[in-house]
């Protein structure tokens, strides 16, 4: 086993994506053509020293926009076995790094240009929070438009 447990268990990168609009670079505007707008965000997860045989991870999802309105909180749960690792993104036989692609269910945009924040939980099934990312993005009419 690895002798550096800090580093255990840990979200390296978190941003979100919105791949009809850039072409899965990350992206902190969503931009809108008219109101309502339904959210296309995906988020691309980094995870670091993740256990390769646990089968009880669980990713939480929580959006929430400036004025407070809880729009997502999801857990998705995954198997790490499923992951890929191959031997570069090994650390040792029992922990590697892997990335994923986390689609959250769409919410709507109803008015005005929003901030979301956006927090991350990596957890396992018994409740255990091994680590917490956070980031954010903007909702804003698109530029062409004005």
């Amino acid at each position: 086993m690895t002798n550096n447990k800090e580093f255990l268990n840990k979200i390296s990168m978190l941003y979100p994506i919105n791949s009809t609009q850039t072409n899965e670079k990350p992206i902190f505007y969503f931009e809108y053509e008219t109101l309502p707008s339904v959210s296309i965000i995906q988020f691309n997860i980094a995870m670091t020293g993740i256990k390769v045989s646990k089968m009880d991870y669980i990713l939480n999802l929580k959006i929430t926009n400036d004025d407070q309105e809880d729009l997502v909180n999801t857990d998705t749960p995954f198997n790490a076995s499923e992951l890929s690792f191959d031997k570069s993104k090994m650390i040792d036989k029992d922990y590697g790094s892997a990335t994923i692609m986390l689609t959250p269910p769409n919410f709507t945009i109803t008015t005005k240009q929003h901030l979301y924040n956006v927090v991350l939980t990596l957890l396992d099934g018994s409740g255990v929070v091994y680590d917490i990312s956070k980031t954010w993005f903007l909702t804003r009419k698109d530029p062409k438009l004005e």
